[in-house]
């Protein structure tokens, strides 16, 4: 009969410990995945630059060959990198529905394909596909532009509307 007797103050000691364990696993998994996140950017610049820098100095000659190849590396490199933001970037701004900011999937879609282009270019020496690859890239910044100045800008115009409004 003591066995069944528990009362709410010992269920309610048992649910918030089980609470706190959940709350400290979740604590250093976010810990760990944030240490992750602001790592990874650092070894994504770090790796081209180590890699250049490595080749210089084992052989301080400029050999055409070895940079043309070292070049299609770092090209296939940035597609990759490139490539994960668009889908990071792409799923996070359609789970949100936010519309406006879709501009900056694109920018980084259209810094992709001048990669992409900078791929053929080294194939067949194209003219065609590096002046593609410059007007993608001028096309992507152009939208990383455009979607700051609107960051920056349509937010201060609609304090102001929303004041005026208040004012009437």
């Amino acid at each position: 009969m003591l066995k069944n007797r528990i009362d709410t103050r010992t269920k309610s000691y048992i649910t918030s410990l089980d609470q706190s364990s959940l709350l400290v696993h979740n604590n250093v998994s976010t810990k760990t995945k944030d240490c992750f996140i602001s790592i990874l950017p650092v070894v994504a610049i770090l790796i081209p630059l180590a890699v250049t820098m490595s080749a210089l100095l084992v052989r301080p000659f400029l050999n055409y060959v070895e940079l043309a190849h070292l070049t299609f590396v770092m090209r296939i490199f940035d597609m990759i990198i490139l490539g994960y933001i668009f889908k990071a970037t792409i799923a996070n701004l359609v789970k949100a529905a936010n519309l406006k900011l879709l501009y900056i999937p694109a920018a980084f879609a259209s810094l992709w394909l001048a990669q992409y282009s900078l791929l053929i270019t080294y194939f067949d020496d194209s003219s065609i596909a590096f002046i593609g690859s410059i007007s993608a890239r001028v096309a992507g910044l152009t939208l990383f532009v455009y979607v700051m100045y609107n960051a920056m800008f349509t937010v201060r115009r609609r304090e102001i509307e929303i004041e005026t409004r208040e004012k009437k």
